[in-house]
């Protein structure tokens, strides 16, 4: 038969269970609001940019070649298609 120290020790055991499981879903709550709150905070600068600066912008294919370049050379913007080293066949450029 249980007598009533076991009895204690168990209900002192398992308070302590409940207890610990109450703080660990305290501090679960408060992790996932912070990082809501942080994911929101960065997500509201984001938008839709007035500018996008970059010194070349690439069009780049499913294979991985570049498909198209967007540059600026000592005479002004460049725009070539089909771009390789070996061959550069420039499509559009503009003088200031």
């Amino acid at each position: 038969m249980v007598n009533s120290t076991e009895i204690n020790a168990t209900e002192s055991k398992i308070d302590r269970v409940e207890q610990s499981l109450r703080r660990w879903r305290l501090m679960t709550v408060l992790a996932v609001l912070g990082a809501g709150i942080g994911i929101a905070i960065a997500l509201k600068g984001r938008g839709v940019q007035r500018e996008v600066r970059a010194r070349e912008f690439l069009l780049i294919g499913d294979s991985g070649d570049v498909i198209a370049r967007l540059t600026h050379r000592e005479h002004g913007a460049v725009l070539c298609f089909g771009c390789t080293h070996r061959a550069r066949e420039l499509m559009s450029w503009s003088d200031r």
